[in-house]
């Protein structure tokens, strides 16, 4: 994906209960077939093969023809939601798309399955906070992306897909690097000379190299923030999000930040507490083994 463009996106599968008309997931998932010009497959899973099945299809078939990028649907009977990624991996698709009806039902899902769908998706995951949306106040296009970036690893893959997906809705991209456990882990790397405030100079070396990310991508809509924090990036990363009007977080599947490190802490947390949509993004294999 360059720094413009989404057009990876081409093949999106959106794991929606259909019983509920007009899901936000969705919605969502067609917003962003719209933007990247690609199709939705809409994946429904149900608890067994019963009366449910026919009104499903019926209102699949409904939409369809309602919506021309809805291309196909595939019900699946059982609890199982690692057919999610058996369906994803069978269509080849670039993004599976979450949601769910009330908050409840998403700690469900993503509790209970979060290492077969995120932890083995090997492409990105958007998890649409559907509880924030109304049938009267459905998805629109992201105003605000905040990626949050781990500058202690590789991370400019990061900022060029926030860019991708920031510029593509002309939207205002933040990136945030958090400074956890400070000054408990303080690090030897930078030195604060001793006419200097620790806290501040810290701040400033982060939001340097931050800014140097922003020059490597080209966006000139881009900020930059650094959060010093005692504790984990847990509760700073959707706390800022919640303050600065942020609408879409966006966050690397590896690193202190990403699913593959404490999942059940720092990413479990900013998916189950951010107030808005989460975009679990993937290192592309090329780029990691160009890394």
């Amino acid at each position: 994906m360059t720094a413009n463009d989404l057009s990876v996106y081409s093949t999106i599968l959106a794991a929606v209960p259909i019983r509920v008309a007009g899901h936000p997931a969705l919605s969502r998932a067609i917003n962003v077939a719209t933007r990247s010009q690609g199709a939705v497959t809409l994946i429904h899973v149900i608890e067994q093969a019963d009366e449910k099945t026919e009104p499903a299809r019926r209102y699949v078939e409904q939409l369809m023809s309602s919506q021309p990028l809805v291309r196909d649907m595939r019900l699946v009977a059982g609890r199982t939601w690692s057919a999610i990624n058996e369906i994803a991996d069978s269509i080849k698709a670039n993004l599976i798309v979450l949601g769910s009806h009330v908050h409840g039902q998403l700690r469900a899902l993503l509790g209970g399955t979060s290492d077969r769908i995120l932890h083995h998706a090997n492409r990105d995951v958007l998890v649409v906070r559907s509880e924030i949306y109304t049938e009267h106040l459905l998805p629109k296009d992201y105003t605000h992306v905040l990626a949050a970036i781990d500058i202690n690893r590789p991370s400019q893959w990061i900022a060029d897909r926030a860019v991708a997906v920031a510029q593509t809705y002309c939207a205002k991209l933040t990136l945030l690097h958090v400074l956890e456990h400070y000054p408990v882990n303080r690090e030897n790397q930078y030195i604060t000379p001793e006419d200097r405030d620790p806290v501040q100079y810290q701040r400033a070396i982060k939001a340097e190299i931050l800014a140097k990310m922003t020059m490597a991508t080209g966006y000139s809509e881009t900020a930059q923030d650094v959060v010093v924090t005692n504790e984990t990036a847990r509760r700073p990363i959707p706390a800022y999000a919640q303050k600065h009007g942020v609408d879409l977080i966006i966050i690397g599947a590896h690193g202190e930040y990403g699913v593959d490190v404490l999942f059940g802490a720092t990413a479990d947390a900013v998916v189950h507490r951010a107030p808005c949509d989460v975009l679990v993004v993937y290192q592309p294999i090329d780029r990691i083994q160009r890394a």
